[in-house]
């Protein structure tokens, strides 16, 4: 979409401004990009919508109301869980061919996004700790996690539940977000920063959540326990989310399989049936997949 003379004079000022932050102060360049992190971006129009049917969800996490949609009745439950800046209603490609294959389907808007109320950290404000206690809040209302289909950031919050007890018996992760560092340093350099300020950055957040990066490294937790079986699906022209990160963990993961598509990016990729059949089928059972296809893009 072409960028308006406006936006492209802000961001050019934006990134002269931290540039020179980088130099002289890069503290207080990494309190504007912790501000800028775990704002909530507005919603993209045209992101999905869920198939008509279902019974609206609503519970409470954090005094604040959840919102969101369950289809079917039975115990093989998949819970589809949206990345950053988005809603339930990106994923909602899947829920039809998951409900075809014999599954119940949950999904829902964290707090602070789509329809659901602001979270704990205040309107347009989250991260993916408040999104992980939101996933387990509904899981516990809904039923054990059969599986999981997870986007971008949605991968990470998806990651963090199982550490805390949540394991499905299988999991999608689709263009997913492995760790701070990959997506932060080049997020940092978009913004017209570098190290200095990428340093005094990672020293905020572990300061403010008290604990080390390594502790959202998806990698690092397949080390840590029993993980369940994964496919990833990740595009090579993404360009918010590695693919070589993803490639990593598919090495990493004990029983993980990485499928690659072109032409899709970050979004487009979660409308694409063949990563919809692929999903689904890899949920249903052991089906050997190639290790790389080619999807066909979506317009």
């Amino acid at each position: 979409m072409p960028t308006t003379g406006r936006k492209s004079t802000s961001v050019r000022a934006l990134r002269t401004t931290m540039g020179v932050l980088e130099r002289t102060a890069p503290g207080l360049g990494a309190r504007w990009v912790e501000r800028i992190w775990f704002t909530v971006p507005a919603r993209r129009r045209g992101t999905g919508k869920f198939p008509l049917g279902g019974t609206p969800l609503e519970l409470s996490v954090s005094g604040a109301t959840v919102r969101g949609r369950r289809w079917g009745h039975g115990e093989n439950i998949v819970y589809l869980v949206h990345g950053w800046g988005s809603s339930g209603a990106q994923l909602g490609t899947f829920t039809e061919a998951l409900l075809d294959a014999g599954f119940s389907v949950v999904a829902y808007d964290a707090l602070s996004h789509g329809s659901s109320d602001p979270g704990p950290s205040g309107p347009r404000r989250s991260n993916a700790l408040e999104h992980r206690d939101v996933l387990t809040a509904v899981v516990a209302a809904h039923g054990p996690a059969y599986g999981v289909v997870a986007h971008s950031l949605g991968s990470m919050v998806a990651a963090l539940a199982m550490r805390d007890g949540i394991m499905p018996e299988r999991a999608v992760y689709v263009a997913p977000m492995i760790d701070v560092t990959s997506y932060g340093q080049p997020f940092i350099r978009m913004l017209g920063g570098g190290q200095r300020i990428w340093t005094r950055f990672v020293d905020r957040v572990e300061h403010k959540f008290g604990l080390d990066l390594a502790f959202f490294d998806l990698a690092a937790m397949a080390d840590e326990l029993a993980m369940p079986p994964l496919l990833i699906v990740h595009d090579r022209d993404d360009q918010e989310t590695s693919w070589d990160a993803a490639r990593a963990l598919a090495s990493s993961w004990p029983d993980a399989r990485l499928l690659t598509t072109t032409g899709l990016g970050h979004n487009r990729i979660l409308a694409d049936p063949a990563v919809v059949a692929a999903a689904v089928a890899f949920l249903r059972g052991p089906e050997v997949l190639s290790e790389d296809v080619t999807a066909t893009a979506v317009a």
